[in-house]
């Protein structure tokens, strides 16, 4: 003990308080630890918070259809206060089934409960019921009797509509006439409901013009929030309401003053569907066949919806009455005769127009007594006002919109202005085929070739019938300077070839082959004869032997120079009266056949 002090000792006050610690230690107790109470401590520093919400969670009474049922009615009525349209449209299928199966299992049951209601309800029809026939009755009375009714007849002449749509547009309130449910992510067309009355174009195209009149508006007038999205818009007396709940769109095109029952009606509508097809947008991949079932939930906002008739006095009515009666039969007489000329002459404006190549007629409609055409017009068509004018048929107004027609007569007249067409090159148009034929430069006929294939109605191009001109120069000036060469004078009664001759017959071999290829070339055929001659020294029949003995050994001389065989037509001259070297020779001429490219050059003769 005694070493470790002296060992321990320290001159510094900071070495001595250390070793009055180490003294303190060693003399003092030592206590066991508790480690787990530690470790537990520890635990309820860091997680206390977390283990007493666990503790009462597991306190809590096990969730079953008892403990629902005590807390189902609160439920039911805070959700009715907050979201009372949601939870109508989500309960009543289960409803509507459950009511059903009660009628169905249980009539007698149904039948107590409607049992006070139906004697009412019976009453309220039947009243309903005829008043409808007496207003329906006093409409028809008042619009055939009445001054107003005469006023739009009078409207339905001027303006060449029928009686019963100028009817329509003064008694109209508004007429929904098409509905589009569209999914506005992608702008397809889930379903599209129309009046069956009217003409409806493409429904895909009208969703794609939305969204694109949509895109435009929030990017031309921004900054826009964005739950900003087009809302209406009015073309004429059409009107499209634009309802939006992410991901679909409702559009309605009214023609007509939309109401505000329309409005909230189209509102309840598009949250109906959106709730019921849940489950097809969750996973909509364009697949439109699991939103049909929404269509009935649509169906009821195609419809029209009428002013309420005004009432007329019955002295009015027998006034309006007494003019009718004088005026009907002439007016129906005049109004169907008028109506037959017109019919008449709209059936010549079609069938005139519609055989006029490059010119379509879509529809016509009669304006103020005046037929009226829409359809379209190539730009290399004739005027259909100068076609009409051919005809005799003046006054007819036209609205014709430029399109491309692949009618062959115009394609065969665009081919001609694009190709710019030179003098002596002709076109035909023959399914679908651009055959063109003639001579042309070299040049041009390439350009052709390649520029032909982009015309519109043009499926192939023929050029097998055209010529280079280049080509058929060089042949005619090949054919002169052959028909200005000759083989010089062979001995008398002597058909072997001398070193001159051969020397002649090399330059008229080099000219041939030149000739032939340019003919090849002008897709033009060309026989090369070869014509002996002798002078009329001795006898006929030896004179003619030896003369095409002598064109023969020229000919196998200019094969042997690489004159193609098959162009190369051997010919003994006719008897000749010449006397002399001049007469003992050989010439040659070159026959072109510009309409067969392969002719049979027949060998001798």
């Amino acid at each position: 003990m005694g070493s470790d002090l002296r060992a321990e000792r320290a001159s510094t006050p900071v070495d001595r308080a250390v070793v009055r610690r180490r003294r303190l230690r060693r003399r003092a107790p030592r206590t066991p630890v508790d480690e787990t109470a530690k470790l537990e401590e520890l635990r309820n520093t860091l997680f206390g918070a977390e283990r007493a919400r666990i503790r009462d969670l597991e306190s809590r009474p096990t969730i079953d259809a008892e403990s629902v049922g005590a807390i189902l009615p609160e439920a039911v009525a805070l959700a009715t206060a907050e979201r009372e349209r949601e939870l109508a449209i989500g309960l009543e299928p289960t409803v509507t089934r459950a009511v059903t199966l009660v009628a169905r299992n249980r009539p007698d049951l149904y039948a107590a409960a409607l049992a006070p209601t139906i004697g009412a309800a019976v009453k309220k029809a039947v009243t309903e019921a005829i008043a409808a026939m007496l207003e329906r009755f006093d409409l028809a009375l008042e619009r055939s009797l009445s001054l107003r009714s005469l006023r739009w007849r009078v409207e339905a002449k001027r303006t060449g509509r029928p009686f019963a749509e100028v009817v329509m547009l003064h008694t109209l309130t508004f007429r929904v006439e098409q509905v589009f449910l569209i999914h506005a992510p992608t702008s397809l067309v889930l379903l599209h409901l129309t009046d069956p009355l009217l003409p409806t174009k493409n429904p895909d195209q009208v969703a794609a013009l939305l969204s694109a009149i949509d895109s435009f508006g929030r990017e031309a007038f921004a900054p826009v929030a964005p739950a900003d999205h087009l809302r209406r818009f009015a073309f004429g007396d059409l009107e499209v309401w634009v309802a939006r709940e992410e991901p679909l769109v409702l559009a309605t095109v009214v023609r007509g003053t939309t109401t505000s029952s329309l409005r909230e009606q189209i509102s309840d509508t598009l949250a109906r569907v959106r709730i019921t097809c849940q489950e097809g947008l969750a996973d909509f991949a364009g697949d439109v066949s699991p939103f049909e079932p929404a269509r009935p939930a649509l169906e009821p906002l195609v419809r029209a919806e009428r002013q309420a008739p005004k009432r007329r006095g019955a002295a009015v009515l027998a006034v309006v009455a007494g003019l009718l009666v004088v005026l009907v039969a002439g007016f129906v007489w005049r109004s169907r005769s008028h109506a037959a000329a017109a019919l008449r002459r709209q059936q010549e404006v079609i069938e005139t127009l519609t055989h006029e190549p490059g010119i379509v007629v879509e529809h016509v409609t009669s304006a103020a007594g005046q037929p009226h055409v829409t359809g379209f017009r190539d730009p290399l068509a004739r005027q259909a006002e100068d076609v009409l004018d051919q005809h005799g048929l003046t006054g007819v107004s036209l609205s014709l919109v430029p399109f491309v027609s692949l009618d062959p007569q115009i394609v065969q007249r665009r081919a001609a202005h694009v190709l710019e067409v030179p003098e002596g090159v002709t076109l035909a148009m023959h399914d679908g085929r651009l055959v063109i034929s003639g001579v042309a430069e070299r040049r041009w006929i390439e350009r052709a070739e390649v520029i032909a294939r982009a015309i519109p109605g043009v499926d192939r191009v023929e050029l097998a019938a055209v010529r280079p001109r280049e080509s058929v120069d060089a042949v005619r000036a090949a054919a002169g300077e052959l028909s200005r060469t000759w083989v010089p004078s062979f001995a008398n009664g002597d058909a072997r070839l001398a070193e001159e001759q051969r020397r002649a017959l090399a330059h008229v071999a080099e000219t041939a082959r030149r000739a032939l290829a340019a003919a090849a070339e002008a897709r033009s055929g060309a026989c090369l004869d070869v014509v002996g001659h002798a002078d009329a020294t001795g006898d006929d029949n030896r004179n003619r032997a030896l003369s095409l003995a002598r064109a023969a050994r020229a000919a196998d001389e200019l094969r042997a120079l690489g004159v193609d065989p098959a162009a190369l037509r051997v010919t003994g001259a006719e008897r000749t009266t010449t006397v002399g070297s001049e007469a003992r020779t050989v010439t040659f001429r070159l026959d072109i056949d510009e309409t067969q490219r392969h002719p049979d050059c027949g060998g001798s003769r």
